[in-house]
Formats: C-alpha cells, structure tokens, sequence
C-alpha cells in the first residue's frame, strides 16, 4: 500500500505535524473501500451541514454516523439474543406484574418491583 502527501510535513501556527510513514501509529493504516449509497437530498444536506460546522469532510462524518448505526446495531442484537436466552431458561416475569408494578408507581402504595419466576 502507497501513501502519498504532497508533503510530508504540516504546519499549523507553533506546532508541526509529520505525516511520513514513520510516525504512523499501525493501528491507523488500514485499508478502505468505498461505498456509494444514494440519500434523500435533505439527508444529504444535513450532511454538508455538519462537515462544515464540524470542519471535516463529508465522509467523516458518514464513517462516523455509519459507525454508531453498526455499533448500536450488534448491542441491539446481543440484548436480544441475552432476552432469549432468559426466556429460554424461564426467566420471565409476568405482564400482569409488570403491569401492575407500573401502575403503583407515583402512588402511596407502589408496589416493590416484580421478580422472574424461577
């Protein structure tokens, strides 16, 4: 893999930056491919919004969107998985508990909170 700057060094106010591949942690040289989704215009729009305010680009902040969304995504799917498998062992507590649970709350006489049924 080449990578190629017009140069290698970057300056910014005081502080100097070196880009050459020496100084490159190897935990951020990793290879990409581009994909290419079709947005609402709006979406879109909200996209240059935000690369702007943010002064980055544009795939920036569609890496970092895209990243939370798969993030959130695979806790959605190991929460679902752990409610299955309590299911699966009994570990259930009646609606009609939770349900009255709910409804004491707020009131003087809350009820404690329900427990699974073993």
């Amino acid at each position: 893999m080449t990578i190629e700057f017009e140069s290698d060094r970057f300056k910014n106010n005081q502080q100097t930056f070196d880009f050459s591949r020496d100084h490159w942690p190897m935990a951020q040289i990793t290879e990409t491919r581009v994909l290419t989704a079709h947005v609402p215009l709006q979406l879109a729009e909200k996209v240059d919004l935000w690369a702007a305010k943010l002064e980055r680009s544009k795939g920036w902040i569609v890496k970092q969107a895209l990243t939370a969304w798969i993030d959130q995504e695979q806790e959605r799917s190991r929460l679902t998985h752990e409610a299955l498998a309590d299911v699966d062992a009994g570990q259930v507590i009646d609606h009609q508990a939770v349900q009255a649970w709910a409804d004491s709350l707020g009131t003087d006489a809350a009820l404690p909170v329900p427990v699974p049924r073993q």
